[in-house]
């Protein structure tokens, strides 16, 4: 499966020419003509599968297959929608999904709900796609001094879920909660920042 927003420009199989965010590719690399590539309205860029064989999907649209969607959605390998699983995010999207153990998913990003005047860039969703209140979502990353893009200028881009419950994460930001990390900073199970490891200068920041 391949994301991304690709234009097929003539017939392909049961693909009519046009844009797609959602294709499939055989073994040889060659495009799949028998699986219905998916369209949006925008792009998706990010892509994870899950223990249960569907898929997770993030990018920068509304609408998906027709119907309006959250920036973060599940999939079965078909590509159709699992129906069971629905965000309320209206703008950003997800840099990475991590899904742990007792199904939920941790998510690194800038994310924006209805109703709550804070970018998130650090969230965890329950099993069905609605928002884990046990969990510190509502963290304060920041890149320092801020640029010209504000809170949609940094991001947690990379998590890891350790064994023993908590978790590294790592991204373009330079302090959790008013608290110098520059990088990478280590969070217990609930989000919240630990200063038992990694609380010295960090690891710094750079340009692509």
């Amino acid at each position: 499966l391949c994301t991304g927003d690709h234009h097929v420009a003539e017939q392909w199989g049961i693909n009519a020419p046009g844009w797609y965010s959602l294709l499939r590719v055989d073994t040889n690399g060659i495009l799949d003509s028998t699986y219905q590539w998916r369209k949006t309205d925008g792009v998706i860029w990010t892509i994870q599968p899950t223990a249960q064989g569907r898929f997770l999907l993030s990018g920068v649209y509304n609408i998906y297959e027709g119907l309006p969607e959250g920036r973060i959605l599940r999939i079965w390998p078909d590509g159709s929608l699992d129906s069971t699983f629905r965000t309320d995010i209206i703008k950003g999207y997800a840099q990475c999904l991590v899904e742990q153990p007792n199904g939920r998913i941790l998510t690194g990003g800038q994310f924006v709900f209805p109703n709550d005047p804070d970018t998130l860039h650090l969230i965890r969703l329950m099993p069905d796609g609605a928002l884990d209140t046990t969990f510190n979502n509502h963290a304060e990353y920041k890149s320092l001094p801020p640029g010209s893009f504000s809170d949609f200028g940094f991001s947690v881009d990379d998590a890891l879920q350790l064994e023993d419950g908590r978790i590294l994460v790592g991204g373009s930001f330079t302090h959790i909660d008013g608290q110098l990390r520059r990088g990478i900073a280590l969070l217990d199970s609930t989000g919240h920042l630990l200063n038992t490891a990694l609380s010295g200068q960090g690891c710094g920041l750079w340009h692509d």
